[in-house]
């Protein structure tokens, strides 16, 4: 995701979110926007231009793994 998301911008990919920032997500599997902001390295910005389409992503890997339901 954050790969496509920069090549399409054409930027790095740490741009769009750095590892660290990768990595709370992977861990704490935010459901929706308040549970995303509260991850450190999601502005507010970051969060209305990559949010939905990071939180669709764990959404859909958390659903599939069992984690939560859709």
């Amino acid at each position: 995701m954050r790969k496509r998301l920069a090549d399409e911008r054409d930027v790095p990919a740490y741009v769009i979110f750095p590892d660290t920032t990768l990595r709370s997500m992977a861990r704490d599997l935010p459901r929706n926007a308040t549970e995303m902001r509260a991850i450190a390295g999601v502005g507010d910005k970051k969060l209305i231009d990559y949010g939905d389409a990071f939180l669709a992503a764990i959404g859909a890997y958390a659903a599939q793994a069992g984690q939560i339901s859709e």
